[in-house]
């Protein structure tokens, strides 16, 4: 059950995320329905889900040379991929990129501190 809650509250995140950047960033566009929104949030969670852990082991020595700002390229990576994916969201220059992976990795770990804080998630 937990797993379920677990991938829910990723899908809910990267569903916000995505909202925000839609919002705050000029180059990045999002539609505004919610079935569509939600949709991209769910591809967003699975592709996080399923390969940042691969990526993070790949260019694990990366990772640690640069103290971990290289996981901004692996986030950043994981949006290009939901760009070439998806014909609904669409990343325009670097600038928006990097705003955008700020912005997904804010909320995330907003949404991973407000589970861990009322106990749906444990690490």
């Amino acid at each position: 059950m937990r797993t379920i809650i677990r991938i829910l509250l990723h899908i809910a995140a990267n569903t916000a995320a995505l909202a925000a950047a839609g919002a705050f960033v000029p180059d990045v566009a999002v539609p505004t329905d919610l079935p569509t929104l939600v949709s991209l949030g769910a591809v967003l969670a699975a592709l996080s889900l399923m390969l940042r852990p691969v990526l993070k082991l790949l260019f694990g020595p990366l990772i640690l040379l640069t103290f971990g700002a290289f996981l901004l390229v692996v986030n950043s990576g994981i949006l290009l991929i939901l760009d070439f994916m998806t014909a609904d969201f669409t990343l325009t220059g670097y600038q928006s990129l990097l705003a955008t992976t700020l912005i997904v990795g804010a909320v995330n770990v907003g949404f991973a501190a407000l589970g861990r804080l009322t106990g749906v998630t444990k690490r």
